[in-house]
């Protein structure tokens, strides 16, 4: 009986003891790289973060137009030759409220005050140099860059009985060696053609090839 109990009591021993063996002890390394993806989570979503703020920022700051190397540097007043093409002269380029026709016939069209903007009113004389008509929007585009890289568009008119009115530029041809004089408009917030610290810059291209650079002010 003695020894029927002692069996037991080992075999019970033995069990307890394999039973103990089966449970995973907690480990140290489990909870390092536990810790550590946290913290790579914490992070990349820090990271995520910083991302979006320096989207918004990029976003509000304006790009500032790179200069064309091949623009030449241009003067008002001066007379440009585009061999067999055109001859050309910026007149001027001043800031006005309203553009009217030099001459005001009786009855003409001109251009209104824009509420809360300027006309930059650039005169260019073309003289047309090809042997057949040219339509007058084909001679020129200009673009005005304002202060820290602001550009403005605009679009171009035409001088029609000796500057007694305007017409449009699209329905209008300049005949072989005709001159004639076009105006490009180009509506500027007052908050920058007001300034006299702001400088402007004229970029006028001629025939949808020649570049030309040309300081307002």
């Amino acid at each position: 009986m003695k020894k029927t109990m002692s069996l037991l009591l080992a075999m019970a021993m033995v069990f307890t003891l394999a039973a103990c063996g089966s449970d995973p002890a907690p480990s140290g390394d489990n909870a390092d790289v536990s810790e550590l993806q946290a913290r790579i989570d914490e992070l990349e979503a820090e990271n995520a973060e910083l991302r979006e703020q320096l989207e918004n920022v990029s976003a509000q700051v304006p790009t500032v137009p790179t200069p064309n190397p091949d623009a030449v540097d241009a003067a008002m007043g001066t007379p440009y030759t585009i061999d067999g093409l055109v001859e050309f002269t910026v007149n001027y380029a001043d800031l006005k409220k309203e553009v009217l026709p030099p001459n005001p016939d009786s009855y003409y069209t001109y251009y209104a005050e824009e509420d809360g903007m300027t006309y930059l009113d650039v005169a260019v004389s073309v003289k047309n140099l090809r042997t057949t008509d040219r339509l007058a929007d084909e001679f020129l585009s200009a673009t005005a860059i304002c202060g820290d890289g602001y550009e403005y568009n605009g679009f171009s008119v035409i001088e029609d009985d000796n500057g007694g009115t305007f017409t449009y530029t699209n329905i209008t041809n300049v005949a072989p060696l005709e001159t004639a004089v076009i105006h490009y408009l180009i509506s500027i917030p007052n908050e920058l053609a007001d300034d006299t610290s702001v400088g402007i810059t004229l970029d006028l291209t001629m025939l949808d090839s020649y570049e030309y650079t040309i300081s307002v002010r």
